[in-house]
C-alpha cells in the first residue's frame, strides 16, 4: 500500500510538472500499473498500461522505441491473463516497430 501511495504521488507530481500528455507521466503510469497488477488488480493495471501507451503514442509517435516496449509489455500482460488475441496484436505491433527502428 505504501509503494502504491508513492507511485500515486509521483504520478500526481508528473501531471503537475508536465501535464497528463507527457512521456514522463506515461512512464510513471506504466510503472504504477505493474504494481497494481501484482496486487491482483489486473483489470485496473491493464487499463493503466493501455492509457500510458496512448499517451506515449500521442507524445512520441508510433515509431518510438518507448511505444514498442509498452506494446510488448502490454502484450505480455494480456498473455498472463490468457487474452491471446489481444496479446498477439500488441506483441506483433511492438515487434514491427522495433524492426522498423532497428532493421537487420
Amino acid at each position: 500500500a505504501k509503494a502504491l501511495q508513492k507511485f500515486e504521488e509521483a504520478y500526481e507530481l508528473q501531471v503537475k510538472l508536465h501535464g497528463e500528455e507527457h512521456a514522463h507521466t506515461a512512464t510513471v503510469l506504466s510503472n504504477m500499473a505493474v504494481l497494481v497488477k501484482r496486487q491482483g488488480r489486473y483489470t485496473e493495471g491493464l487499463e493503466m498500461e493501455d492509457k500510458a501507451l496512448g499517451i506515449k503514442r500521442r507524445c512520441l509517435g508510433s515509431d518510438s522505441q518507448s511505444v514498442a516496449i509498452s506494446l510488448l509489455n502490454l502484450g505480455s500482460s494480456y498473455l498472463e491473463r490468457g487474452m491471446m488475441e489481444e496479446s498477439r496484436a500488441r506483441l506483433e505491433e511492438g515487434l514491427a516497430i522495433t524492426r522498423r527502428i532497428h532493421p537487420e
